[in-house]
């Protein structure tokens, strides 16, 4: 039986807590710059069709393939070995790109990729829960979407920064040095390194080093029959299809409605995209402080069935704007299921946290998948798609509302 061996208050960790939300910025720079280098990656390698493709889904087949495991690596040896585990492959992930861009080495670049993916699976599983249990009990959904509020600020950064990237020139030892398209991967992996012998060095509450022992399987045969649970992962694989489409259907439809050119990042509308999606979970955590977290995800639900249904009407302008509002109410989507879902289960929280980050990586493949058979799917179609899983958004938050009868202080506030 999971059993928790060492239980104390987690207050007062402020520099700590700060220490931790690093970790999601980093995590936007880096994801922001993956799917934007690619394709740049992609040319030496000579990535072509399926091979392409691998490389963009990685991610999430090792989501599915690595959560369990990570989170029983966390659940044996404690959040802060997990979280510098994840940081020590995200390390040699980034590092290992460069020799695959020089080396154009197809099995240098796997490696790469699947190293990396399995660093942010074990920073998933273990930082999410750790950054709600910095604090008192009664704001634990609140500190996940704080935490949360700090990954689309470093997409941000990315946006800004991967506009100038290809121009800079650097002088190095009198010559002149122009950056390559793995280079940001260098600077990112050493900035890694600055964090992990941070971490390692902060004194941490000792929630971060507690360990339980045995009884993985019954839990996760427990956790698995629990409705909750199910619903997450539902709703989990729904709100990553809401930002898939919002990105791939909606940006497209985005760039006509705005007649955006795409010089510099004002001129971007994926770097207005990720603004408004910040603004979103800015605005989540303020009105979290008055609004329980399951009424506000129904507000938001329903205000993004509005705004799918408007942009679904075809009117350019109009539609524009709803499909950046979609990203505005789809911002809080992921946090709070997750902190509602995973808040005031103990020891069991890493376990149910990999289970919900499951439903994440099921629905990037779904979607992937429908995109792959319905290459041409209309904007108007996608976004009645949205709306519907807006609805589908709204019913996981009515239908966990029995954990709020006699909830655990965090899943009220």
């Amino acid at each position: 039986m999971l059993t928790s061996k060492t239980v104390s208050s987690a207050t007062g960790y402020k520099t700590a807590f700060v220490l931790t939300l690093s970790l999601f910025a980093l995590w936007g720079m880096g994801q922001q710059l993956y799917g934007v280098l690619l394709p740049k990656i992609a040319g030496p390698l000579h990535l072509q069709g399926f091979e392409e493709e691998v490389a963009k889904n990685a991610s999430s087949v090792v989501y599915m393939l690595c959560a369990i495991p990570a989170a029983i690596y966390a659940t044996r040896l404690g959040y802060k070995a997990a979280i510098l585990c994840g940081l020590g492959c995200v390390t040699f992930g980034y590092v290992m790109l460069y020799p695959a861009v020089v080396l154009q080495a197809h099995g240098h670049f796997l490696i790469a990729i699947i190293t990396m993916s399995l660093g942010w699976v074990f920073l998933d599983v273990a930082a999410n829960p750790l950054a709600a249990s910095i604090g008192t009990d009664d704001k634990f959904v609140w500190r996940l979407n704080v935490a949360q509020a700090v990954y689309p600020i470093g997409t941000i950064v990315a946006i800004v920064f991967e506009k100038w990237l290809p121009g800079i020139q650097v002088a190095a030892f009198g010559a002149r040095f122009m950056f390559s398209a793995a280079d940001p991967y260098i600077l990112l992996g050493a900035g890694v390194l600055v964090i992990a012998y941070l971490f390692e060095a902060k004194r941490f509450p000792q929630v971060a080093i507690e360990r339980s022992s045995g009884g993985e399987g019954k839990a996760l045969r427990s956790l698995l029959s629990d409705r909750t649970i199910l619903f997450a992962m539902a709703a989990q694989g729904v709100g990553i299809m809401i930002l898939i489409a919002n990105g791939a259907i909606g940006g497209r439809y985005l760039a006509a409605a705005f007649h955006a050119d795409s010089i510099g990042p004002l001129g971007n509308v994926f770097f207005w995209a990720a603004l408004v999606f910040a603004a979103g979970r800015i605005a989540g955590c303020f009105l979290m402080r008055f609004i329980a977290p399951r009424q506000l995800l129904i507000i938001f639900a329903v205000a993004g069935v509005a705004c799918s249904l408007a942009a679904a009407m075809g009117w350019t302008t109009i539609s524009g704007f709803a499909i950046l509002a979609n990203q505005f109410f789809a911002s809080i989507l992921w946090p709070t299921i997750l902190g509602l879902t995973i808040c005031g289960r103990g020891p069991l929280m890493k376990l149910a946290t990999a289970l919900v980050c499951m439903g994440s990586a099921a629905g990037g493949i779904v979607f992937q998948l429908l995109f792959m058979a319905w290459p041409s799917l209309p904007t108007q179609a996608g976004m009645v798609l949205m709306a519907l899983c807006f609805a589908a958004e709204f019913g996981f938050a009515h239908a966990c509302s029995h954990r709020e009868v006699n909830p655990p202080s965090g899943c009220a506030s």
